[in-house]
């Protein structure tokens, strides 16, 4: 006997969504601890540098530490506002109902926007153009303070630029990038999915269909 064609859809869409759910679960630890280590890091140092800067009697080390720390609040309010999807969205996507293809369509979707917004981010801080940035940010930050301390350079100017690049790359490689091949692999799947054909009831014998 040939299932119905909202049959087959709810059984496409039902191994969708496990899929969904399963990569979303892989990502959520450490995605929570990538965010929550580096907000709780960036934090402390932001604290240290404002702190350093404040008992400092050098000049030239007072500003590289309250410049320092200004760069390292900016980086916590870049962090909050980031979208992270993947720190929450296997919980949320776990809570959506499912027992209508209208709510197996809605929770698809939405796994797929959680999914695919997670993978996008780990592809944005993993692209070519952000170790030019923080070299860049380090440069800029080297040359600020050497030309306003030119006597200080090593002690202000070359250990700023090189904290600062080194921190921001650090931050850059330690993040999860797993979101990105479950997204690859989930987008291939549903290519499949969708070219494979099926057989429908007509009143007259059966028809062959494929979706695209």
């Amino acid at each position: 006997m040939v299932a119905s064609p909202s049959a087959a859809e709810a059984d496409a869409l039902d191994a969708r969504i496990g899929e969904l759910e399963r990569a979303l679960a892989d990502v959520r630890r450490p995605t929570r601890a990538y965010y929550a280590g580096w907000l709780g890091a960036m934090s402390v140092m932001a604290v240290g540098q404002g702190t350093i800067g404040l008992l400092a009697d050098d000049r030239a080390v007072r500003e590289s530490m309250f410049l320092g720390a200004g760069l390292t609040v900016a980086g916590i309010g870049l962090l909050l506002i980031t979208p992270s999807p993947g720190r929450y969205g296997a919980d949320e996507l776990h809570g959506m109902p499912a027992s209508s293809l209208a709510e197996q369509r809605a929770k698809a979707a939405r796994g797929e926007q959680l999914l695919r917004g997670e993978a996008a981010t780990a592809g944005l801080r993993r692209a070519w153009f952000q170790h030019v940035l923080i070299a860049a940010l380090g440069t800029g930050v080297g040359v600020f303070l050497g030309v306003r301390y030119p006597d200080r350079v090593w002690v202000a100017a070359v250990p700023s630029a090189l904290g600062t690049i080194a921190i921001t790359e650090l931050q850059l490689w330690t993040s999860p990038k797993a979101s990105i091949a479950h997204w690859q692999r989930y987008r291939t799947g549903v290519a499949s999915l969708s070219l494979a054909p099926s057989l429908a009831p007509e009143l007259l014998g059966v028809s062959l269909h494929a979706s695209f």
